[in-house]
């Protein structure tokens, strides 16, 4: 894989990411990826 490729592939997932983080936030999972058994 080009480093071009690899740079366009993370500059793709960042906001992906974020989407899913945000996503999991929302749903009551902390950053650890366990539930929040405090909701």
């Amino acid at each position: 894989m080009s480093l071009a490729r690899a740079t366009n592939q993370a500059n793709i997932a960042a906001p992906v990411r974020a989407r899913l983080l945000n996503l999991a936030k929302t749903q009551g999972v902390d950053f650890n990826g366990y539930p929040d058994l405090t909701v």
